[in-house]
């Protein structure tokens, strides 16, 4: 609503007032590293890095911005350097679901229901959400729907037959209908390819070899 900001301070989740410029911290836990407030804006998902265990787990919260206690829903695996989105997304809708990227019991992704308090396992990893929650890319190397009825190979070739993920390699068109993506290997250290695929099918609809 651009009315408030949270911020996180001392392993407290706190809300600022525009209108009335005042704020209200509520404990959660040590460690906090990053909040992202639901589409609603009626939670903040919130990142707690676990600094006692073996390299990289941590705690997702769950805080409801109305009132009441922070609940923990969720494990997730993560470099130090990974940023909020690379932990958790919202995907929006009328009732909004947080997507857990990486579960490390399963290593897979992991999707939590507020409204339900319901977890739902999914049996891949995803590694990238389109803007308008529908469309994935897995960290398999495929792209598809987030329900699993549509599913489709990321493109390679000959030279380079395997997928490379390599900082943000791909982009989704404004309307969501076409996903691009940069294909490249070390095998072919001076040519890469640009491919625009159709979400709905994984159609290539175009594609340019670059060279230099």
């Amino acid at each position: 609503d651009s009315q408030r900001f949270a911020y996180l301070a001392d392993g407290q989740i706190c809300i600022y007032s525009l209108l009335d410029k005042t704020d209200t911290c509520t404990p959660i836990a040590a460690d906090l590293t990053g909040a992202s407030w639901s589409p609603d804006g009626a939670y903040i998902a919130i990142a707690q890095a676990n600094l006692e265990a073996e390299c990289c787990t941590g705690t997702v919260w769950l805080f409801p911005v109305a009132g009441g206690e922070a609940k923990n829903v969720a494990i997730f695996a993560a470099s130090p350097q990974a940023l909020t989105e690379e932990i958790f997304e919202w995907i929006p809708g009328d009732s909004p679901t947080l997507l857990i990227k990486n579960d490390p019991a399963q290593n897979a992704s992991v999707l939590y229901h507020p409204a339900e308090g319901t977890t739902t396992m999914l049996d891949r990893q995803v590694r990238e959400l389109s803007p308008d929650g529908r469309h994935v890319i897995y960290s398999t190397g495929e792209g598809g729907s987030l329900d699993g009825s549509i599913n489709y190979p990321l493109p390679v070739n000959e030279l380079c037959p395997n997928i490379l993920f390599d900082l943000h390699n791909w982009d989704w068109s404004p309307d969501n209908t076409r996903l691009a993506f940069l294909h490249f290997c070390a095998a072919a250290p001076r040519t890469a390819w640009v491919t625009v695929l159709d979400v709905e099918t994984g159609e290539p609809l175009w594609e340019q070899e670059i060279t230099g």
